[in-house]
């Protein structure tokens, strides 16, 4: 069980990226450096947080919620995905345009309505769509997206995970 709690942590609390080999400016696939630790103040919990926070890499602590398709009551889920804070306000996973913004349905189907624990790159605003298109400015996080159900997180946390 050691070796799968050091994978899980691995996945929440690293990413890999190429560098460069100094002397032409190119990539190096064989150079890995490690993308930089979470800062101890990088928990996300309202929108004040969130505002301070804008394009670092944070944890948002809130409930998973599917987000509807327009504002009409009767309107569909579609599979995009935001995570509500103690303040009701939310962070979407992905930017709406991004097709990665529709969640999986095993993962919605795992998280819908649960407490969870999301790393990613915060924006206060998407960044907008390369091509131009009109879109919801809403905060989003972006990159590659860590998602976790909270009790497991606390118990990773706790090193009681077993």
């Amino acid at each position: 069980m050691t070796s799968f709690r050091l994978i899980l942590f691995g996945l929440a609390s690293t990413a890999v990226t190429c560098g460069t080999n100094g002397t032409n400016g190119t990539m190096d696939p064989t150079t890995p450096t490690a993308a930089p630790a979470l800062a101890p103040d990088a928990e996300v919990r309202t929108a004040a947080d969130r505002d301070h926070k804008n394009g670092n890499m944070v944890e948002v602590f809130g409930t998973y919620e599917q987000i509807a398709d327009g504002k009409s009551p009767d309107a569909r889920h579609l599979g995009h995905v935001a995570v509500r804070l103690d303040d009701d306000s939310l962070i979407h996973l992905q930017p709406p345009w991004h097709p990665d913004a529709v969640r999986p349905t095993d993962e919605l189907a795992k998280f819908d309505g649960r407490p969870v624990v999301a790393k990613g790159i915060l924006f206060a605003e998407c960044p907008p769509p390369p091509d131009g298109r009109a879109y919801p400015k809403v905060p989003c996080l972006y990159s590659e997206i860590v998602l976790v159900d909270r009790r497991t997180y606390d118990a990773l946390r706790r090193g009681t995970l077993d």
